[in-house]
C-alpha cells in the first residue's frame, strides 16, 4: 500500500448522486487500497445518527472533498449543497480541497468549469491513482497548496514552493517549456512584484526571483532535458534589496534570518506577497 508522509492518511469525504452509489462504493475501496480513508455517507453512519450533523462533521474533518460529477448529480439539492459547502471551504482556507471526477460528458456546473478535474468515464483506475498521487505530492509539501483560480492547459504541474511565506502553488506548463518561460510564467501566474514603496517611491523595496530545484538554479534548457517533470516541487527564492534617498542598502533572502530590523521594510515586504499567503 502507498505511504504518505505524514503518518495519518487523509481523510476523503465523497460526495454522490443515488444512483451513482456503486461508484461511491467502488471509488472508497480503491482508495482504502492507496492508503486513503473515504466516507460514503450512509456506509459510514451509524443507526440512529443525525445525518445532516455527520455529514457536516465529516465535510469539515475531511482533507479533501470528491465529487462524482454525472447527469444523475444535475439539480439534487443534497449535492448542490455538498459541494458549495465544499467550494466554500476551499475559498475560505485558500488550500486545494474540491476535485471532481466525472463519470460521464455531463457539463460542469458554472462554478466548477473551470477547475480541473478527472475523467473516471476514460479511466477510472487512471484517475484514481492520480488523485491519491496528488493528494501524496499536497501533503509532502507539508505547508498549504492553493489551488489555480482558471482553467490550466495541458502539461505538467510543478508545485511552486516558498518556505519563507509558507505556501505552494501549482502551475501547468509544457514539458517543454525552458527555464526562462518557466520564470516568466511563474512570475505572471502568481503576480509577483518588482517592487513594494511608501512616501511617493522615495523609500522601498525592490525584488528579485529564483527557482530553486534540488538547491540549484533551474537552467535555461527544456524541463525535460534538466529531469524536471510533472509533480515536481521547485522553491521560489526571494531577494529584497532596499532603496531610500540615502542610496542601497544591503539585499536579503525574505527566508534568511539576516533581514534587518526594521518595522517599515519588513511591512512593505509583508505587503508585497500578502496575495500569495495562505
Amino acid at each position: 500500500m502507498p505511504q504518505f508522509a505524514d503518518a495519518r492518511p487523509p481523510a476523503v469525504f465523497v460526495s454522490f448522486a443515488g444512483p451513482d452509489r456503486p461508484f461511491a462504493v467502488r471509488l472508497r475501496d480503491d482508495l482504502r487500497g492507496e492508503g486513503v480513508r473515504a466516507f460514503v455517507d450512509e456506509c459510514e453512519l451509524v443507526p440512529g445518527a443525525n445525518v445532516v450533523l455527520t455529514l457536516s462533521r465529516e465535510l469539515d474533518r475531511s482533507d479533501y472533498y470528491v465529487l462524482l460529477w454525472s447527469a444523475a448529480a444535475v439539480d439534487r439539492p443534497y449535492v448542490d449543497a455538498e459541494w458549495t459547502a465544499a467550494f466554500a471551504k476551499e475559498i475560505a482556507e485558500q488550500r486545494a480541497f474540491l476535485f471532481v471526477l466525472r463519470l460521464d460528458a455531463t457539463p460542469l456546473p458554472a462554478l466548477l468549469a473551470a477547475r480541473k478535474y478527472l475523467d473516471a468515464a476514460e479511466d477510472w483506475d487512471g484517475a484514481v491513482a492520480k488523485l491519491a498521487a496528488t493528494w501524496r505530492r499536497d501533503l509532502d509539501q507539508r505547508v498549504p497548496v492553493v489551488p489555480q483560480p482558471r482553467p490550466t492547459p495541458p502539461g505538467i504541474t510543478l508545485y511552486i514552493r516558498n518556505r519563507a511565506l509558507g505556501v505552494a502553488h501549482t502551475v501547468t506548463t509544457p514539458p517543454d517549456t525552458t527555464g526562462q518561460d518557466l520564470h516568466d510564467l511563474v512570475r505572471r501566474a502568481l503576480a509577483l512584484p518588482t517592487e513594494e514603496s511608501r512616501f511617493g517611491g522615495r523609500v522601498g523595496l525592490r525584488f528579485g526571483y529564483r527557482l530553486l530545484a534540488d538547491d540549484e538554479p533551474v537552467p535555461d534548457k527544456p524541463l525535460s532535458d534538466v529531469e524536471i517533470g510533472d509533480g515536481d516541487t521547485l522553491d521560489l527564492e526571494i531577494t529584497v534589496e532596499p532603496f531610500s534617498p540615502d542610496g542601497p542598502r544591503p539585499s536579503w533572502d525574505l527566508r534568511s534570518e539576516r533581514a534587518p530590523n526594521d518595522k517599515l521594510l519588513i511591512a512593505m515586504a509583508r505587503a508585497a506577497f500578502r496575495h500569495l499567503a495562505p
